[in-house]
Order: C-alpha cells, then structure tokens, then sequence
C-alpha cells in the first residue's frame, strides 16, 4: 500500500477498509476496523473516523458518539505513549451496516482518488516529531466537540472534517492537510459557540 517515502494513498485506505473482516451478521465493527490497519492505526483510523461521521454513515445511531470517543482516546494515546493503542470493548462492539459503509465507500472513492494526485510527503515538519503533541491537542478538542454537538443534527459533520484533514496528513505526510484541519478546528469552535450559545 505505501509508496513513495512510504506514505499511503487514500484510496488504497479505502480499499483496504472494505477488505477488512465483518461480523456474521452483515455488519462492520470498529474492531474490523482497527484490525484492518493494525499498528499503523492512527492516521488511517483517524481518516476512517471523520469520514464515517461526514459521510451518511454518521446518521446510524451511535455513530457520533463512538467517532468522538474513538477520536478522543487516540489523540489521547498519541501524547501518552507511542505503539498501538487500546480502546475499549463497547467502541469496538459499535458497527455499521456492510451494505451502507460499502454504499458510503463507493461515493467517496472517486473524490479521493482526485486528492491522491495532490497529496503527498511536504512540510513533514507539522506531522512529526514534537508538531505531533499541538496536533493531539487539537485533535482531542475537536473530539470532545463532536460529542457535544452530537445531539444538533449535522451539526458534528464540521469538525469531523478536521479529524478527515488530521488523517490525511498523517497517512500522507502531508502537512499542508494538517493546516487545513487547523483552519477547520477554528471554523468548527466558531460553529459550537452559536450553537451551544443558542440552545
């Protein structure tokens, strides 16, 4: 899957996803998930995370709730300590229906496949080294307001898209994708304080 400078493309991300083992009764849990990618886990996961929240994946029930807690703990795990990292039985239990994920994954392919052509390994600086612990920091704030907006109909489909950015340069290296998902977490703060001021 990875090529030049060992980065990898999302649209193989994707492919490997669907590839990936289901439960016996037609449905793809967050432990086929995680087993897919094994322990190159955090930007792939984090990328599959955000897209299942913006994708019409993120109406199924539960599915709000386990992108921002997943999110949470591996932004957490990221400052913690290096490695694979643990979740919890009850995240890895939450699943999606093979058909939707698979009809959500085919509508997203193409697009990805146009980003490939412009992604790739530059300004590494912000995906590496000490520019991982603002990036975790970040991450788990914007996971934390998944969650809170979780109950606002759409409302978390804006951060997520941060958490998509964050994967992206990690998986790719790319850390122009990394500023986008900065831009996104501001655009997304903005969002939460009309949002949660209002009700």
């Amino acid at each position: 899957m990875a090529r030049d400078g060992g980065h990898e493309r999302l649209a193989d991300v994707i492919d490997e996803l669907q590839r990936a083992d289901h439960e016996g009764d037609g449905h793809v849990s967050m432990r086929n998930i995680v087993r897919a990618f094994g322990g190159r886990i955090y930007g792939p996961v984090l990328f599959i995370l955000g897209l299942l929240q913006v994708l019409p994946t993120g109406a199924i029930p539960l599915i709000t709730g386990a992108v921002g807690i997943g999110a949470l703990l591996l932004f957490g795990q990221m400052l913690a300590k290096p490695g694979e990292p643990w979740l919890p039985r009850r995240l890895l239990d939450v699943s999606v229906p093979r058909d939707r994920l698979d009809r959500a994954l085919a509508r997203a392919r193409p697009w990805l496949r146009r980003a490939d052509r412009y992604l790739g390994p530059r300004l590494e600086i912000l995906v590496t080294g000490p520019a991982l612990i603002p990036l975790a920091l970040a991450g788990a704030g914007t996971a934390a307001l998944i969650v809170a907006l979780g109950f606002v109909p759409g409302a978390a489909s804006v951060p997520a898209l941060a958490l998509v950015c964050f994967g992206v340069g990690l998986t790719t290296y790319d850390g122009a994708a990394v500023l986008t998902g900065y831009a996104v977490i501001a655009g997304s703060a903005i969002l939460g304080l009309v949002l949660l001021g209002a009700l």
